[in-house]
């Protein structure tokens, strides 16, 4: 944020929209769905990244030096159709990751997947994806 700030003509505008990945569930709970999403987001944190940063945008503008205009979320959730794997297929790409460095094994990792392709494919399981912060601040006007 402090490069964007600094990047930024005085005045400019910021619009943006980080994930809060934390917000990943599964209605019934799907333990495989809860699992990886666990893994994933403190293997992030282990690596300094924050996977649940979305819920935390408008502090990271403030402490930039951002004024801040508006703040919104939205939370897609899916029954069906080919948007509901989403998160089966993401969280498979990160656990294959965290496969080759070694802190998950790779028989795990698909027992996870399958776990989660079974919630996938049922029609009364709602998968809830990461919940969208957006956010519009401002950088301030120059003090002449």
């Amino acid at each position: 944020m402090r490069a964007i700030h600094a990047a930024l003509k005085p005045g400019g505008v910021m619009v943006c929209e980080e994930a809060d990945g934390s917000a990943v569930y599964t209605e019934p709970s799907s333990a495989a769905y809860t699992e990886l999403r666990d893994i994933c987001i403190e293997g992030a944190r282990n690596r300094g990244v924050d996977y649940s940063g979305g819920r935390r945008i408008h502090l990271w503008a403030k402490e930039a030096g951002f004024e801040l205009v508006h703040g919104d979320a939205y939370h897609p959730h899916y029954l069906t159709g080919k948007h509901k794997g989403f998160w089966n297929w993401t969280l498979h790409a990160v656990g294959l990751g965290m496969v080759r460095e070694g802190s998950l094994s790779g028989a795990r990792l698909e027992e996870l997947v399958a776990g989660m392709a079974e919630a996938d494919a049922s029609p009364t399981t709602l998968v809830a994806h990461c919940r969208m912060h957006q956010l519009i601040a401002r950088k301030p006007e120059s003090k002449a």
